[in-house]
């Protein structure tokens, strides 16, 4: 019994081979169908991640590009405010100079008139004064 129990433990042992190759080939494939599926759920995940980022990116960009344009009108606006506020300054810093100035030429005119009649009037009187000394010296 020695032969008919080893070939008996032979064939027990190729059928158990079997069943574990078979086993081992069902634990296989269904680990594959498992990776194969997980690797598309995520490469979709991943899809969808990318497709919402992409989105959202989209309307944060044209969210941030309004505001920046009506940040630009308004600076704009600010600024032609201030150029037309700018430009009625000067007007007015212009006339106010050019009124100073005719006042100080009036003033100079003034002085230079006034200079002008008291030295007529000096020399009048030296004059005056000359002749009559001059006629006494000839009395």
């Amino acid at each position: 019994m020695d032969v008919a129990g080893s070939i008996k433990q032979k064939q027990f042992q190729e059928l158990e081979t079997k069943r574990q190759s078979l086993a081992l080939r069902k634990l296989k494939e269904e680990n594959d169908d498992l990776y194969r599926k997980t690797a598309e759920e995520g490469q979709a995940s991943v899809t969808n991640l990318k497709d919402d980022f992409e989105r959202q990116f989209k309307a944060e960009k044209f969210d941030l590009e309004k505001k920046l344009s009506e940040i630009r009108s308004n600076y704009k606006d600010r600024i032609d405010r201030e150029k037309d506020r700018f430009e009625l300054e000067l007007g007015d810093l212009k006339k106010v100079q050019q009124d100073q100035l005719s006042e100080l030429k009036e003033k100079h005119e003034s002085v230079v008139a006034s200079t002008e009649k008291q030295q007529k009037d000096f020399l009048e009187n030296a004059r005056e004064q000359f002749r009559r000394e001059k006629l006494k010296l000839e009395a």
